[in-house]
């Protein structure tokens, strides 16, 4: 009978002990609930800050926090050059820019929206009010090189491995501070749009790259097609396609040479022998106007439009990457290196990734986004050839300046034009390309808006650095 009273007082004082654990629990729950309100609601900033004080931390791949929690403050990179071009992807805890890991992420990294024992068993070990780390692909030392070679321009820049699609650098000028955002003050003009993501730019000839793809898939393919490029003389007459940079043109031209010299002449031929139908199926599989969203974070679609009635004059223009009257075409600079992606990984194009695993308050780590096949952009027979094509447009093309010595480099420049407003033209510069390399697989996307510099000689010095970093073991 004793013993059974004391059985019987050990489960009394058991169920005690984890009713007042779950009150406790219940009781920080709904503090945090109604922190949470008040930030969603925007009562006040200090409800948002009081939330991140605690927040737990956004790492990059090489142990770098771009935001963390101590003192009761949330704070950003060390690095100011690394905190201001990596801000409109990190973002903010005021949630002033929409879009970033830190408005997505905010339930995980202040630990909100846990299953109701698991936060139970966090309380009752002291960790209840702790959130779970992010772990990013990023690499600081390739963040901070882009950075430092867009300052000064209104740019965006994406650098991937093409082997497995992890994002490795992420870029956006002009540069901002966070605390300017969390102040809101001094802010210049378009350094809160996140351009390597959302941006829509025509592709211009950097889209010959999907042309040439569509046409080395054509099942009436010919590898000695040659075409007469007649500078500029227009290719179907007046309001079609025509060769701007001379008079003489670029004469009798095959494929490998056109790509190389960005030919109007040859791609618009070739865009009209493939059609619309096969222009259109190639630039999806090379991810246009599909869904893309790496970490949780958006990212523009990218549309490829051509109406069933396009005849072809607007179709030579469409195929080098112009789309004019009611057709579209825009791209951003993660499309761009997802291009170059495929093109050196055989034909499989990764899905972009981010964020490569989350962090308890435990210390255990789960896996986030895996790697993964996106898409199939065409043969591995016919993306070797597309490569080859590159190499040369490198080696002795428009794209020379991208050369990193003792590596294999690819790519294709682009200029897109557009008209402001007041009707006068600019130009866009854009560039796409890889570095071959089995232990350091690189493909690179940049934008820079209305302006015409060397473009390729950027993305050369993202690819050295890169080639630096890996070859040291750094």
């Amino acid at each position: 009978m004793k013993q059974l009273l004391r059985n019987l007082r050990m489960i009394l004082i058991a169920f005690l002990v984890l009713s007042l654990a779950l009150i406790v629990g219940i009781i920080i729950q709904q503090q945090k609930s109604q922190k949470m309100n008040w930030g969603h609601a925007g009562e006040n900033k200090l409800a948002l800050k009081g939330r991140y004080s605690e927040a737990a931390s956004i790492f990059t791949r090489d142990g770098i926090a771009l935001a963390e929690s101590h003192g009761g403050e949330r704070h950003y990179a060390e690095d100011p050059l690394l905190a201001s071009s990596l801000l409109t992807l990190v973002g903010d805890y005021t949630h002033n820019i929409g879009n970033t890991l830190e408005e997505r992420y905010e339930n995980v990294l202040t630990g909100q929206g846990r299953p109701f024992w698991q936060q139970i068993v966090y309380d009752f070990t002291g960790r209840g009010m702790r959130g779970s780390a992010l772990h990013l692909s990023l690499d600081s030392r390739l963040c901070r090189k882009a950075a430092e070679l867009l300052q000064g321009h209104k740019a965006g820049l994406v650098l991937m491995d093409y082997r497995s699609g992890d994002l490795l650098a992420v870029a956006n000028s002009p540069l901002l501070d966070p605390q300017n955002v969390i102040l809101w003050k001094d802010i210049p003009d378009g350094a809160l749009f996140n351009k390597a993501f959302l941006g829509k730019y025509p592709p211009g000839s950097t889209f010959k790259i999907i042309t040439d793809a569509a046409w080395l898939a054509a099942p009436d393919y010919d590898p000695n097609l040659t075409v007469q490029c007649k500078g500029r003389e227009a290719l179907l007459g007046p309001g079609s396609v025509n060769e701007d940079r001379a008079d003489a043109g670029h004469g009798l031209i095959g494929r490998e040479a056109a790509l190389a010299h960005s030919c109007n002449h040859f791609f618009g031929t070739v865009g009209i022998r493939v059609g619309a139908p096969a222009l259109l199926n190639k630039a999806r599989a090379f991810g246009l106007g599909k869904e893309l969203a790496p970490g949780g974070l958006n990212c523009a679609s990218n549309e490829a439009v051509l109406p069933d009635n396009t005849d072809d004059y607007l179709l030579s223009w469409f195929a080098i990457g112009q789309a004019i009257e009611n057709t579209e075409l825009s791209i951003s600079p993660i499309r761009l290196a997802m291009l170059s992606a495929a093109v050196a990984n055989g034909g499989e194009l990764m899905r972009p990734r981010l964020v490569l695993e989350t962090e308890d308050a435990n210390g255990q780590r789960h896996k986030a986004e895996q790697s993964e096949l996106f898409s199939r952009t065409g043969s591995a027979a016919e993306m070797a050839v597309l490569r080859s094509d590159m190499i040369v447009s490198v080696s002795s093309g428009f794209a020379r300046s991208a050369q990193v010595q003792g590596e294999v480099v690819g790519g294709k420049t682009g200029t897109a034009q557009f008209q402001s407003p007041d009707g006068s033209v600019h130009s866009h510069a854009l560039f796409t390309g890889f570095m071959q390399n089995e232990n350091i697989p690189l493909a690179i996307g940049v934008v820079i808006e209305d302006e015409m510099i060397d473009i390729s000689a950027l993305a050369g010095q993202i690819f050295a650095t890169a080639e630096g970093i890996y070859r040291s073991g750094r």
